[in-house]
Protein backbone atom coordinates (compact mmCIF):
# COMPACT_ATOMS: atom_id res chain seq x y z
CA UNK A 1 0.00 0.00 0.00
CA UNK A 2 1.38 3.39 -1.00
CA UNK A 3 1.53 6.21 1.56
CA UNK A 4 2.03 9.84 0.59
CA UNK A 5 5.37 9.97 2.37
CA UNK A 6 6.67 7.08 0.24
CA UNK A 7 6.04 8.82 -3.08
CA UNK A 8 9.19 9.96 -4.84
CA UNK A 9 10.61 10.77 -8.24
CA UNK A 10 13.00 8.34 -9.91
CA UNK A 11 15.33 9.00 -12.83
CA UNK A 12 15.45 6.60 -15.76
CA UNK A 13 17.17 6.23 -19.11
CA UNK A 14 15.12 6.12 -22.26
CA UNK A 15 15.76 3.15 -24.56
CA UNK A 16 18.30 3.80 -27.30
CA UNK A 17 15.74 3.09 -30.01
CA UNK A 18 11.98 2.80 -30.29
CA UNK A 19 9.95 -0.16 -31.45
CA UNK A 20 8.46 0.53 -34.89
CA UNK A 21 4.97 1.22 -33.52
CA UNK A 22 6.03 3.25 -30.46
CA UNK A 23 5.96 7.00 -29.90
CA UNK A 24 7.96 8.96 -27.32
CA UNK A 25 6.12 11.93 -25.85
CA UNK A 26 7.23 14.78 -23.59
CA UNK A 27 4.49 14.97 -20.95
CA UNK A 28 2.90 18.38 -20.40
CA UNK A 29 -0.05 17.18 -18.30
CA UNK A 30 -1.13 13.94 -16.63
CA UNK A 31 -4.27 13.03 -14.70
CA UNK A 32 -5.11 11.11 -11.53
CA UNK A 33 -7.84 8.49 -11.87
CA UNK A 34 -9.67 6.19 -9.49
CA UNK A 35 -7.69 3.27 -10.89
CA UNK A 36 -4.47 4.99 -9.77
CA UNK A 37 -5.91 5.13 -6.25
CA UNK A 38 -6.84 1.45 -6.42
CA UNK A 39 -3.32 0.57 -7.55
CA UNK A 40 -1.80 2.66 -4.79
CA UNK A 41 -4.02 1.00 -2.17
CA UNK A 42 -3.18 -2.47 -3.45
CA UNK A 43 -6.78 -3.17 -4.45
CA UNK A 44 -5.89 -4.50 -7.91
CA UNK A 45 -4.18 -7.75 -8.78
CA UNK A 46 -1.19 -6.14 -10.49
CA UNK A 47 0.08 -3.35 -8.20
CA UNK A 48 3.51 -3.16 -9.84
CA UNK A 49 5.38 -0.33 -11.51
CA UNK A 50 7.03 -0.22 -14.91
CA UNK A 51 10.82 0.07 -15.00
CA UNK A 52 11.88 2.23 -17.92
CA UNK A 53 15.47 1.01 -17.67
CA UNK A 54 14.72 -2.69 -18.05
CA UNK A 55 11.35 -2.18 -19.79
CA UNK A 56 9.90 -4.62 -17.27
CA UNK A 57 7.50 -4.34 -14.35
CA UNK A 58 9.17 -3.89 -10.99
CA UNK A 59 7.73 -5.68 -7.97
CA UNK A 60 6.62 -3.76 -4.87
CA UNK A 61 6.40 -0.50 -6.77
CA UNK A 62 3.57 1.49 -8.29
CA UNK A 63 3.95 3.94 -11.15
CA UNK A 64 0.91 6.18 -11.31
CA UNK A 65 -0.76 7.87 -14.23
CA UNK A 66 -2.83 6.31 -17.01
CA UNK A 67 -3.43 9.26 -19.33
CA UNK A 68 -1.38 12.21 -20.53
CA UNK A 69 -1.08 15.04 -23.00
CA UNK A 70 2.15 16.29 -24.51
CA UNK A 71 4.42 16.80 -27.51
CA UNK A 72 5.95 14.06 -29.68
CA UNK A 73 9.74 13.85 -29.31
CA UNK A 74 10.50 10.67 -31.25
CA UNK A 75 8.59 8.17 -33.40
CA UNK A 76 9.11 4.58 -34.52
CA UNK A 77 9.37 3.78 -38.20
CA UNK A 78 5.78 2.53 -38.51
CA UNK A 79 4.32 5.19 -36.22
CA UNK A 80 5.89 7.91 -38.38
CA UNK A 81 3.08 7.38 -40.89
CA UNK A 82 0.66 8.91 -38.36
CA UNK A 83 2.78 11.15 -36.14
CA UNK A 84 5.64 13.59 -36.55
CA UNK A 85 8.06 15.10 -34.05
CA UNK A 86 6.42 18.21 -32.63
CA UNK A 87 2.84 16.94 -32.90
CA UNK A 88 0.63 17.70 -29.91
CA UNK A 89 -1.02 14.47 -28.77
CA UNK A 90 -2.92 12.90 -25.89
CA UNK A 91 -3.69 9.33 -24.91
CA UNK A 92 -2.82 6.39 -22.67
CA UNK A 93 0.35 4.93 -21.17
CA UNK A 94 1.25 2.93 -18.05
CA UNK A 95 3.30 5.52 -16.18
CA UNK A 96 2.22 9.03 -17.06
CA UNK A 97 3.48 10.79 -13.93
CA UNK A 98 6.78 11.23 -15.73
CA UNK A 99 8.56 13.77 -17.90
CA UNK A 100 8.62 11.35 -20.86
CA UNK A 101 6.45 8.38 -21.82
CA UNK A 102 6.68 5.78 -24.55
CA UNK A 103 3.46 4.22 -25.78
CA UNK A 104 2.01 2.37 -28.76
CA UNK A 105 0.76 4.61 -31.54
CA UNK A 106 -2.74 3.11 -31.24
CA UNK A 107 -3.04 4.69 -27.78
CA UNK A 108 -2.50 8.21 -29.15
CA UNK A 109 -4.50 10.80 -31.05
CA UNK A 110 -3.55 14.28 -32.15
CA UNK A 111 -4.72 17.00 -29.79
CA UNK A 112 -7.00 19.67 -31.25
CA UNK A 113 -5.10 22.93 -31.06
CA UNK A 114 -7.96 24.74 -29.33
CA UNK A 115 -7.66 22.38 -26.34
CA UNK A 116 -5.04 23.00 -23.67
CA UNK A 117 -2.97 20.06 -22.44
CA UNK A 118 -4.77 20.20 -19.10
CA UNK A 119 -8.15 20.00 -20.83
CA UNK A 120 -7.08 17.23 -23.20
CA UNK A 121 -5.68 15.02 -20.45
CA UNK A 122 -9.11 14.78 -18.85
CA UNK A 123 -10.61 13.07 -21.91
CA UNK A 124 -9.04 9.65 -22.65
CA UNK A 125 -10.17 7.48 -19.73
CA UNK A 126 -13.71 8.80 -19.35
CA UNK A 127 -14.57 8.93 -23.04
CA UNK A 128 -12.98 5.57 -23.83
CA UNK A 129 -14.90 4.01 -20.93
CA UNK A 130 -18.20 5.52 -22.04
CA UNK A 131 -17.66 4.67 -25.70
CA UNK A 132 -16.82 1.06 -24.85
CA UNK A 133 -19.86 0.78 -22.60
CA UNK A 134 -22.55 2.61 -24.54
CA UNK A 135 -21.47 2.13 -28.15
CA UNK A 136 -19.47 -1.11 -28.26
CA UNK A 137 -21.34 -3.09 -25.59
CA UNK A 138 -24.81 -1.54 -25.33
CA UNK A 139 -24.96 -0.60 -29.03
CA UNK A 140 -26.93 2.51 -28.12
CA UNK A 141 -29.37 3.74 -30.78
CA UNK A 142 -31.10 7.08 -31.40
CA UNK A 143 -34.28 7.50 -29.39
CA UNK A 144 -33.33 5.01 -26.67
CA UNK A 145 -33.38 6.06 -23.01
CA UNK A 146 -30.24 5.90 -20.87
CA UNK A 147 -30.00 6.15 -17.08
CA UNK A 148 -26.68 7.79 -16.15
CA UNK A 149 -25.68 7.55 -12.49
CA UNK A 150 -23.55 10.24 -10.81
CA UNK A 151 -24.02 12.26 -13.96
CA UNK A 152 -22.05 15.31 -12.78
CA UNK A 153 -18.82 13.29 -12.52
CA UNK A 154 -16.26 12.79 -15.28
CA UNK A 155 -17.81 9.58 -16.60
CA UNK A 156 -21.28 11.05 -16.31
CA UNK A 157 -20.48 14.18 -18.29
CA UNK A 158 -18.77 12.15 -21.00
CA UNK A 159 -21.81 9.86 -21.15
CA UNK A 160 -24.18 12.83 -21.47
CA UNK A 161 -22.23 14.21 -24.42
CA UNK A 162 -22.07 10.84 -26.16
CA UNK A 163 -25.79 10.21 -25.64
CA UNK A 164 -26.59 13.64 -27.04
CA UNK A 165 -24.39 12.92 -30.04
CA UNK A 166 -26.22 9.63 -30.67
CA UNK A 167 -29.64 11.18 -30.09
CA UNK A 168 -30.60 9.21 -26.99
CA UNK A 169 -32.86 10.39 -24.17
CA UNK A 170 -31.04 10.95 -20.86
CA UNK A 171 -32.12 10.52 -17.23
CA UNK A 172 -29.47 11.70 -14.75
CA UNK A 173 -29.01 10.90 -11.08
CA UNK A 174 -27.27 13.61 -9.06
CA UNK A 175 -26.67 14.21 -5.38
CA UNK A 176 -27.27 17.94 -4.99
CA UNK A 177 -29.15 20.91 -6.37
CA UNK A 178 -25.85 22.49 -7.42
CA UNK A 179 -24.98 19.48 -9.58
CA UNK A 180 -28.42 19.48 -11.12
CA UNK A 181 -28.16 23.16 -11.97
CA UNK A 182 -24.69 22.60 -13.43
CA UNK A 183 -25.97 19.89 -15.79
CA UNK A 184 -29.00 21.96 -16.73
CA UNK A 185 -26.85 24.97 -17.60
CA UNK A 186 -23.95 23.12 -19.23
CA UNK A 187 -25.69 20.36 -21.18
CA UNK A 188 -29.37 21.26 -21.14
CA UNK A 189 -30.35 18.16 -19.15
CA UNK A 190 -33.95 18.19 -17.96
CA UNK A 191 -34.71 14.84 -16.27
CA UNK A 192 -33.16 14.07 -12.90
CA UNK A 193 -33.40 11.76 -9.89
CA UNK A 194 -31.75 11.85 -6.45
CA UNK A 195 -28.69 9.60 -6.38
CA UNK A 196 -28.58 9.61 -2.55
CA UNK A 197 -31.83 7.63 -2.26
CA UNK A 198 -32.05 4.34 -4.14
CA UNK A 199 -35.77 4.05 -3.47
CA UNK A 200 -36.38 7.60 -4.68
CA UNK A 201 -34.43 7.45 -7.94
CA UNK A 202 -35.86 4.03 -8.74
CA UNK A 203 -39.39 5.43 -8.40
CA UNK A 204 -38.48 8.58 -10.33
CA UNK A 205 -37.05 6.62 -13.26
CA UNK A 206 -40.17 4.48 -13.57
CA UNK A 207 -42.35 7.59 -13.33
CA UNK A 208 -40.35 9.40 -16.01
CA UNK A 209 -40.67 6.41 -18.34
CA UNK A 210 -44.37 5.74 -17.63
CA UNK A 211 -43.45 2.50 -15.92
CA UNK A 212 -41.63 1.16 -18.99
CA UNK A 213 -38.08 1.55 -17.69
CA UNK A 214 -34.95 2.48 -19.62
CA UNK A 215 -33.10 0.83 -22.47
CA UNK A 216 -29.64 1.20 -20.92
CA UNK A 217 -28.29 1.70 -17.40
CA UNK A 218 -24.73 3.03 -17.09
CA UNK A 219 -23.99 1.97 -13.53
CA UNK A 220 -21.22 3.10 -11.22
CA UNK A 221 -23.12 2.61 -7.94
CA UNK A 222 -22.88 -0.34 -5.56
CA UNK A 223 -24.99 -2.47 -3.25
CA UNK A 224 -28.77 -2.31 -3.58
CA UNK A 225 -28.43 0.30 -6.32
CA UNK A 226 -27.37 -2.47 -8.71
CA UNK A 227 -30.55 -4.41 -8.01
CA UNK A 228 -32.66 -1.27 -8.39
CA UNK A 229 -30.93 -0.41 -11.66
CA UNK A 230 -31.63 -3.85 -13.09
CA UNK A 231 -35.27 -3.46 -12.10
CA UNK A 232 -35.40 -0.19 -14.07
CA UNK A 233 -34.58 -1.93 -17.35
CA UNK A 234 -37.05 -2.55 -20.11
CA UNK A 235 -37.34 -6.08 -21.45
CA UNK A 236 -34.25 -6.48 -23.60
CA UNK A 237 -32.49 -3.61 -21.82
CA UNK A 238 -28.73 -3.50 -21.28
CA UNK A 239 -26.98 -2.99 -17.93
CA UNK A 240 -23.45 -1.63 -18.29
CA UNK A 241 -21.41 -2.06 -15.10
CA UNK A 242 -18.35 0.18 -14.82
CA UNK A 243 -17.97 0.05 -11.02
CA UNK A 244 -15.46 -2.22 -9.28
CA UNK A 245 -16.39 -2.26 -5.60
CA UNK A 246 -18.97 -5.07 -5.72
CA UNK A 247 -16.85 -7.05 -8.16
CA UNK A 248 -13.77 -6.87 -5.95
CA UNK A 249 -15.87 -7.72 -2.89
CA UNK A 250 -17.45 -10.72 -4.66
CA UNK A 251 -20.89 -9.35 -3.82
CA UNK A 252 -23.89 -11.53 -4.64
CA UNK A 253 -26.90 -10.52 -6.70
CA UNK A 254 -30.49 -11.46 -5.92
CA UNK A 255 -31.83 -13.11 -9.07
CA UNK A 256 -35.51 -13.25 -8.05
CA UNK A 257 -36.43 -10.28 -10.22
CA UNK A 258 -35.50 -12.33 -13.30
CA UNK A 259 -38.11 -14.99 -12.52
Amino acid sequence: VVQLQTLKYRSFDLPASLSPTDVQVEVHASALNFKDLMLALGMLDNPMGFDQQTLKYRENSVNLGLEFSGIVKNVGTAASKRFNIGDQVFGFANHCFASQVITHEHFLVKKPLHLSHTDAVSLPIVFATVYAGLIVKAQLKPGETVLIHSAAGGIGQAAIQLCQHVGARIICTVGSREKREFLEKTYGCTQFANSHSTKEWHADVLKLTDGQGVDVVLNSLKGDAIQAGLQCLKIGGRFIEIGKVDILNHSQLDMNFLA
